[in-house]
């Protein structure tokens, strides 16, 4: 039963992609989270929603496995004596557009019959300890298969029916609720499985070495100096030598080899090798972070135990860059007050420990900060000045032009839709300013104050004239309703509620006064069409001063 179990997950995770329940197909029979018994017979049943044509559908459970390609789209599926735990059902279909769609149910498998003994396959959780006592082999593993005996007589596989697995040392033993254990250290302890008030309890047992041990089993052991030594954070700025001395104890066989590994990221890797002799020693001059493990070995072949030791070098120092807010104008002049400095750094490797905290700067003239940074691994980046020229005599916003200019559009076959009947403009617009220059400028479509009108979005497009990717807004002054067709209507929305509706320079309109209390607005690829009782456009900009100037143009025939 559980090969079948894992056939259905695999199979599962195989249609990951369609979408269940919500559209195309669903389970109406049974319902999901109900209780079946043993040897019950359930009868599986299929729909269709939103209009799906149901074509060739898949079943799966646990005991059974069809494709349905005709109506009725049910199954009868026979739940076997031995079942235990929870029985889940899939189906999934195909629909026109070769998309996956399905549903997934789970059954509780409740059972009739009572819990009398449990049967374990194995008595005991064997680990063996080496020479030194220290744990060897068989620290980890599953506690594979646990059986309930019932009062009908069947057994059944309760291994992940209800069954829990507790640990009377988590220090020595710990385990999951599948039964998976790690034997943490030699001690006392078992594990107790229970199900259904019924436990068992299986013995950790540590086994020695047998026999006599051998005259020289003692392994060689292995010091580490780093030089230089890296600092609190374990970071070197500088190449790093490192010296690895092995020595056995005494009277034994003396060291024969130290073997060693580098894995690194940035350092180069360096497979497992092997050094004759006691002592070696290695360079490391890349930057970047590498773990090294060591061990020495006797000439007995007795292994010590892998040591490890992470390096991380970074030698170069990080860089810092600065933002002034306002910024200079093309002369290199800062004309308004007061100004912000912020600095900000980045490192290569081991990350920003110091830079420059930021300024504010509320007196003109030149103004000169010295500024650096510093990284982890304790690089020190190379002093730097910013030389700040402010004159804060700039008083005038911008002048602002804003025109309307006439111009044709060519329609497809020379005829224009019914709702693009009016007048074809270009809006442009530009702004100067004398002292500072302009910092930004921006023009939009002065809309109605939308803020208590209900909104719909994502509307079907009401004309083959509007293409993909293009929108379409409906404001409704009577109704007090929104409807916008866009590809994100968030942005949208979020420009109508400002009141300002973003229009670009040159932008291509055909504008319509309409006698109605009705907006709308169509983006084709040609132009942006604009239907509605007023038509007021408005551009604003500012100057590096933080002067600005509003400027507003209200189109009428």
């Amino acid at each position: 039963m559980r090969s079948i179990i894992s056939f259905v997950l695999l199979l599962l995770v195989s249609f990951g992609g369609f979408i269940f329940a919500d559209e195309g197909i669903r389970i109406s029979e049974p319902l999901d989270g109900g209780t079946v018994n043993p040897g019950e017979e359930i009868n599986i049943v299929v729909e269709p929603v939103d209009g799906l044509e149901l074509r060739e559908v898949l079943i799966v459970t646990p005991f059974a496995v069809e494709t349905l390609i005709s109506p009725p789209f049910s199954m009868r599926v026979m739940v076997p004596n031995d079942a235990a735990g929870i029985l889940p059902i899939s189906v999934t279909e195909q629909d026109s557009s070769g998309k996956f769609v399905g549903d997934e149910i789970t059954l509780n498998i409740q059972q009739t019959a009572v819990l009398q003994s449990l049967e374990i396959d194995q008595d005991s959780i064997l680990v063996y300890l080496d020479w030194d006592g220290n744990i060897d082999h068989g620290a980890t593993g599953n506690i594979v298969t646990i059986y309930g005996i019932y009062s009908d007589g069947i057994k059944r596989d309760i291994t992940h029916a209800g069954t829990s697995y507790v640990s009377s040392n988590p220090d020595v033993i710990s385990i999951e609720d599948n039964g998976h254990y790690r034997v943490n250290e030699v001690g006392e302890a078992s594990i107790t499985v229970s199900n259904s008030g019924i436990s068992q309890v299986i013995p950790v047992v540590f086994k020695e070495p047998e026999g006599i041990r051998p005259s020289e089993t003692i392994r060689p052991t292995t010091q580490i100096n780093i030089h230089p030594a890296p600092n609190a954070l374990g970071w070197n700025n500088r190449d790093v030598t490192i010296t690895l001395t092995a020595s056995d104890n005494e009277g034994g066989s003396g060291v024969k080899q130290i073997s060693y590994g580098l894995a690194g990221r940035g350092i180069s890797s360096t497979p497992y090798t092997f050094v004759e002799g006691e002592r070696l020693e290695l360079v490391i001059r890349e930057e970047g972070t590498a773990r090294l493990s060591y061990a020495a070995w006797d000439n007995q072949l007795n292994r010590e135990r892998n040591n490890f030791a992470d390096i991380k070098l970074d030698k170069t120092p990080p860089q810092t860059t600065y933002s002034i807010d306002p910024a200079p104008d093309e002369t290199g002049v800062v004309r308004s007050l007061p100004v912000r400095i912020t600095f900000s750094a980045t490192d290569n490797l081991s990350g920003v420990s110091h830079t420059m905290e930021g300024r504010i700067i509320n007196e003109p003239g030149i103004h000169r900060i010295e500024y650096f940074s510093e990284d982890v691994a304790g690089n020190v980046e190379e002093h730097k000045t910013l030389t700040i020229n402010i004159n804060s005599q700039d008083v005038v916003p911008p002048t602002i032009v804003l025109k309307l200019l006439p111009v044709k559009l060519n329609f497809l076959l020379g005829q224009k839709p019914a709702f693009f009947f009016g007048d074809s403009y270009k809006l442009v617009y530009s702004a100067t300013d004398r002292e500072s220059g302009i910092k930004n400028i921006s023009a939009g479509l002065v809309m109605p104050d939308i803020a208590n009108f209900r909104v719909e979005v994502n509307r079907p497009a009401f004309n083959n004239f509007i293409q993909a990717k293009q929108f379409d807004i409906k404001i409704d002054e009577k109704r007090k309703l929104v409807t916008i067709n866009a590809p994100d209507s968030r942005i949208i929305m979020a420009q109508l509620r400002e009141g300002l509706f973003s229009i670009q320079n040159n932008q291509a309109l055909v504008l319509q006064l309409t006698a109605e209390k009705e907006w709308r607005i169509v983006k084709t690829d040609k132009c942006i069409v604009i239907s509605a009782p007023t038509i007021v456009f408005k551009v604003k900009a500012a100057d590096n001063a933080r002067n600005t100037s509003t400027e507003l143009l209200k189109y009428s025939k």
